[in-house]
């Protein structure tokens, strides 16, 4: 009988729990449910997307519903599975969709520009810092299926929190020159202290 008793009470300690383990699988699933058809925030990190996005790290917003929507156009700034890794998560802007030719200069060579084809189901996609980003150019045009969505706004840090502009004309603007002219000369300024230490020791 004590034998019994004592199993009836460990069995009215774990239904007790049945309530917490129900509330924490519905929200497991409302978190999961969101992320598929509404979107989520994921840090990104990296020198790829400067100045649009910080070396230490923003917090982005993305939704999924353009992916979905076959919506994406040139210009989306967009999160996906890299073709290398899935396990990474990369953040590079849309150059060209499917059908379009793009003018690509390598990254890693000095024999110029030449015009490449986006296959049907592929996006071409590069870093906005196109002096230090692994992209398309490296790797080819990637499918569309590794976009996980289109990142339309900044949240952290406070101080940067904005839109993300869709455009093409990054580069091109006074503002993004200077941002590149500012971290050339802060990575100058950090190697020229790196190498006095250097001296010293």
């Amino acid at each position: 009988k004590k034998k019994n008793a004592g199993m009836r009470a460990a069995w009215r300690r774990a239904l007790s729990f049945v309530p917490q383990v129900g509330v924490i699988v519905q929200v497991v699933g409302i978190h999961h449910l969101l992320q598929k058809y509404a979107g989520d925030v994921t840090l990104i990190m990296g020198p790829s997307m400067m100045p649009t996005i910080n070396r230490s790290g923003d917090i982005l917003v993305y939704e999924t519903r353009s992916v979905r929507r076959d919506e994406l156009k040139p210009g989306n700034i967009v999160i996906l599975k890299s073709p290398k890794d899935p396990d990474q998560i990369l953040c590079k802007r849309i150059i060209a969709g499917e059908g379009e030719t793009v003018d690509v200069e390598s990254p890693y060579s000095t024999w110029g520009s030449t015009k490449v084809f986006v296959p049907k189901g592929h996006v071409w996609i590069q870093g906005d810092n196109l002096s230090n980003s692994s992209d398309s150019r490296s790797y080819g045009a990637v499918p569309r299926a590794l976009i996980i969505g289109r990142a339309y706004a900044r949240v952290y840090p406070p101080s940067r929190a904005q839109w993300l502009g869709d455009t093409l004309e990054f580069a091109h603007t006074a503002e993004f020159k200077e941002a590149q002219r500012r971290q050339a000369e802060m990575e100058r300024q950090v190697l020229t202290i790196q190498q006095q230490q250097q001296q010293q020791q």
